[in-house]
This record gives C-alpha cells, sequence and structure tokens, in this order.
C-alpha cells in the first residue's frame, strides 16, 4: 500500500464574508454547510417575537414596550451578526447542546485529558469562531484566517488564554455527525487538506516498524545471543513549556507521561524477547551435553 492510498484528513472551512461569522462558526462545527444566513435569520425572528410577547403582558402602550419596539433586534445585527441565542436554538434544532465554560470548569476538562470534548464555540465582541476536534486532532476554524492544527498542550493553552482575554467559550455537546476521512464527494472549494503524502510516509512507517516489532524474531540456538535488530526506543525529552499556560502544562505532563509508559511498555516487550532466546539456547546446550554423555557411556 503506497502513501498515496492513505486517506487525507481534510477540514470544511469557510473564509470570513461580511458579518456572518455566526454562520461559519456553525457551518465548520458540523463539517457542512447546514445553515445559511437566512436559516439564521428565521430563529433571530422567531426569537424576537417570543421576546415582543413577553414585553407585551406589561401593556402594548407601556413605556418599557414601547422602547423595546423602538430598538433594533438583540438577535440580529445589520450586518449579518447574530447572539448567542441564535446559535444556541440553531444547535438544538440539530439536538446539541453548548454550555458556557470558565477557567475552573475549563481546568477541570484539561485533567481529564479533554477526552470527552468534540467542539468549542468562541465569541468576542461581534465575532464568533469554532475550534473542533476531527478524527482525534484538534483544530482552530476561524473564519478570518486559514485553518490551524492544535496539538492538545496547545489548545489548552490557546483556550486558556482565550478565557484570559474575556472570550466567551461554550462547550458544545451531544451526537455529532460522522466526519469521513478523504476526500468529499462535491467538493465546492471550502475543504483544505490538513494532512498529505509525508505525513502519511511516516504514519506508514510507524505502522511497519511496530508490525516489525511484534513478530516473533527467527530463533538461531547454534548462534550466540544477539539483541534485537531494531534500536532500542529513545525518550524525546519534552519541547519548552515556557509558552504553556497552567492548563496546557497540565495536559504536556499528562501526555509525557504517557509516552514514558508506552516506551517502558516496549522495553519490557524487548526483554521477554530476550530471556526466551536466553532459555531456548540453554535448553539446547542442556540437550546436547546430555547427548554427549550418553554417546560416552555407549562407548564404554
Amino acid at each position: 500500500m503506497s502513501s498515496s492510498d492513505e486517506p487525507s484528513v481534510y477540514v470544511y472551512h469557510e473564509k470570513q464574508v461580511s458579518g456572518l461569522c455566526g454562520v461559519h462558526c456553525l457551518n465548520t462545527l458540523f463539517q457542512s454547510p447546514l445553515f445559511t444566513e437566512v436559516d439564521l435569520g428565521t430563529f433571530a425572528a422567531e426569537l424576537d417575537e417570543t421576546e415582543r410577547q413577553v414585553m407585551a403582558v406589561g401593556g402594548v402602550e407601556s413605556k418599557d414596550f414601547l422602547k423595546f419596539m423602538g430598538e433594533d433586534s438583540t438577535n440580529v445585527g445589520d450586518d449579518g451578526n447574530f447572539s448567542v441565542q441564535v446559535l444556541t436554538k440553531a444547535l438544538q434544532s440539530k439536538k446539541l447542546e453548548c454550555s458556557r465554560v470558565t477557567q475552573s470548569s475549563f481546568f477541570s476538562m484539561v485533567c481529564q485529558n479533554l477526552s470527552a470534548e468534540v467542539a468549542f464555540v468562541c465569541n468576542k465582541g461581534s465575532h464568533w469562531f469554532t475550534i473542533r476536534r476531527i478524527h482525534d486532532e484538534w483544530y482552530d476554524l476561524n473564519s478570518l484566517s486559514e485553518p490551524k492544527q492544535l496539538g492538545k498542550a496547545e489548545l489548552a493553552t490557546f483556550v486558556d488564554n482565550l478565557l484570559e482575554s474575556k472570550h466567551a467559550v461554550y462547550a458544545v455537546h451531544g451526537r455529532f455527525p460522522d466526519i469521513p476521512l478523504g476526500k468529499p464527494v462535491g467538493t465546492d472549494g471550502k475543504w483544505v487538506r490538513m494532512r498529505g503524502t509525508e505525513d502519511n510516509d511516516l504514519r506508514l512507517a510507524l505502522r511497519a516498524s511496530a508490525k516489525d516489532a511484534n513478530t516473533p524474531a527467527k530463533q538461531n540456538t547454534e548462534q550466540a545471543v544477539q539483541l534485537p535488530s531494531q534500536p532500542s526506543p529513545q525518550f524525546t525529552p519534552p519541547m519548552s513549556t515556557d509558552h504553556l499556560s497552567l492548563p496546557g502544562l497540565v495536559l504536556s505532563v499528562h501526555n509525557s507521561f504517557g509516552k514514558c509508559a508506552q516506551t517502558m511498555e516496549k522495553l519490557s516487550g524487548r526483554m521477554t524477547t530476550l530471556e526466551t532466546q536466553v532459555n531456548q539456547i540453554k535448553d539446547q546446550q542442556q540437550q546436547k551435553q546430555a547427548l554427549k554423555q550418553q554417546q560416552m557411556r555407549s562407548a564404554r
């Protein structure tokens, strides 16, 4: 199987158009062009009507009602920017919910390795954007820039910095649609390839190396014991953590311990293989010694 046969990862990304970041945010979250400005405009109108009915309870001639009717909608701006209530309603239409994230609650997420999280919707001022996990990799899908892949420790620091700078961050929960690997059919120029053949070559090489490591070595008891041909796994020192915030540092340490455990597991497997080789040679030598003694007794 060549590296070109290995599927690449494509992410759906929309570039900023007018003030429609709310539309872009939702579509990149679902990795599909599910919503248009008309759809969100409809949700905004429904919310406006609900608010109007609530305000009318105090009387349509009341000062508060007249003031409310004289103000612009709080759910959609003239430039097409939508409120959090509109985005929440859109998510609910697809059976998803969002909840506000604080720095303390995000730290709890980090301590659980973010394994249960799939997406974050972020806002500051009048701009919305999505951070999404796709095939176990995290991506910043901001419509004002190109898609950017984020390592887990980098993600933790990124979100922590957003919260520190007074961004509103919402964790989105529910059943997300599956995202297939490979280039989607019928693309419209909004799919961005994030992992190419170079990374595929690396993954294939790692896969082949793992397969070789799990294949029993050919035994030759007539030869001296030799160590397995592949080099011992090397522990790579972690990168500098000066740029990481506390959540990012916690996740970086968590990942480092995981890599150490994997390295120790590989070393243990190689020691087991070596021990098996030694025992087999000892058995062969004992058999030879016994045969030699038997031949000497027969000769007498």
